[in-house]
């Protein structure tokens, strides 16, 4: 995780700046950062163990099996026995064929093609938003562990100061209430850490459910947040997403349906041959039949379809609008929130624990009042965790711009979809 501590900067009447710990890292641009090694290798591991990936690879397979199914031809052959024994002995063999006359194996094979693509979008869009989840999840956690590492450091300066008040109190140098408000920081300071603890143990106890994994290793982020890019080509990019493919697929689908629905209102014919022996005389006979739509003309069922086509298409429109509208809201507000990281980030020149320390020194020395020493210090700290809290708000919109764009397989290093699914077999 990266460990850049924001701070603001807070007056004492000494002008003290309470910033950053360590100093700021620009940021890189998007096509340079990445996941790293030991990232990818965390993030491809949960995807293929994880069972809604399992699953959604499973709906991948049916998808491609339908597919085989629909390529099939319609009928098979009917082999006819007949035998009759009176007076005379009758023996005959046949064989009939129904004819896909209006050839709606095509049309049956064009509409299993389009749902695989859409299936397969699917599974591409599950996969994006898996990774996107998995990432913020590991967010949440190290950024509960850095809120845990803060609680334990200011436990362990509200006990300095405490102790401190405690010495000046038996010494005379301290009134009542200062020594109490010192008390009573010190014990704030346990709570806010046991609730830290306690957050950071749901963090982790989500993360290792959503991970498939035990471990209490996990891998870092990259050391700076990306940058999206000035040249974005909107069109294309909302275009290649896999939930617009998935809905464009989808209607092309319900399209082929209609024209399968159109086909199958033709009749297709039977056609037969028969041999045999009627005693001691061959026999040879030719057959052909054809169902009359008379009674059912099948127009209905052509009718429904073309009205499910429409509502797929308009469908399909709709979900390509709601796409680029979220597309544009988490870009707009990554930019929003990257841009207040980084002004953080510019703010920090000095240390936080030399800070501490000269606060400390003028307290000590009489120069600040408990209460101004403790007012300061609990901003400084406050405001560090709010910086964390910036950071990781910083981190959940990358990744989620990164879902609503497509982008975060591509963005954790792993290999295009297909590839992958193989490699899960």
């Amino acid at each position: 995780m990266y460990k850049t501590r924001f701070l603001a900067s807070a007056a004492v009447g000494w002008a003290l700046a309470i910033a950053l710990l360590y100093q700021p890292v620009a940021a890189a641009p998007a096509d340079k950062v990445s996941a790293s090694p030991a990232l990818r290798a965390f993030i491809d591991q949960a995807v293929a163990q994880h069972p809604r990936m399992q699953a959604a690879a499973s709906e991948l397979d049916r998808a491609r099996a339908e597919l085989d199914a629909a390529d099939q031809p319609l009928y098979n052959p009917e082999l006819e026995l007949d035998y009759e024994k009176t007076d005379i002995k009758t023996q005959e063999l046949g064989l009939k064929q129904t004819i896909d006359w209006s050839d709606k194996r095509e049309a049956r094979t064009q509409a299993a093609q389009a749902r695989l693509a859409a299936a397969s979008a699917r599974y591409d869009a599950i996969r994006q938003a898996f990774v996107a989840r998995l990432m913020t999840t590991l967010v949440d956690y190290q950024v509960a562990a850095e809120q845990v590492d803060l609680a334990q450091r200011r436990h362990a300066l509200m006990s300095r100061f405490a102790e401190i008040a405690t010495q000046r109190r038996q010494a005379g140098d301290l009134s009542q209430v200062d020594f109490d408000l010192a008390q009573l920081a010190k014990s704030e300071a346990a709570m806010q850490r046991a609730r830290a603890r306690s957050e950071l143990a749901a963090k982790e106890q989500a993360l290792n459910a959503l991970a498939m994994s035990n471990t209490t290793a996990w891998p870092d982020l990259p050391q700076s947040l990306p940058a999206i890019g000035e040249h974005v080509d909107l069109d294309a990019l909302v275009a290649e997403l896999p939930v617009v493919i998935a809905a464009r697929a989808g209607a092309e689908a319900n399209a082929s349906m209609t024209e399968l629905r159109r086909r199958e209102s033709s009749p297709d014919p039977t056609f037969g041959i028969r041999g045999g022996k009627e005693g001691e005389e061959n026999l040879v006979g030719l057959s052909f039949s054809i169902p009359l739509f008379v009674r059912n003309s099948y127009d209905a069922e052509v009718a429904a379809a073309r009205a499910d086509e429409r509502a797929a298409f308009r469908d399909a429109a709709a979900v390509e609008r709601d796409a680029r509208a979220r597309l544009l809201a988490t870009g707009r507000r990554y930019q929003a929130v990257r841009e207040a990281w980084q002004e953080w980030q510019q703010q920090g020149e000095s240390s936080l624990t030399r800070q501490i320390e000269v606060l400390e020194r003028l307290w000590q020395a009489g120069e600040l009042s408990a209460t101004d020493y403790l007012v300061q210090l609990k901003q400084a700290l406050d405001t560090r965790s709010g910086a964390l809290n910036l950071e990781n708000e910083s981190w959940r919109a990358w990744f989620d711009w990164l879902e609503n764009s497509g982008r975060a397989t591509q963005w954790a290093g792993l290999p295009d979809s297909n590839e992958f699914k193989r490699n899960m077999k």
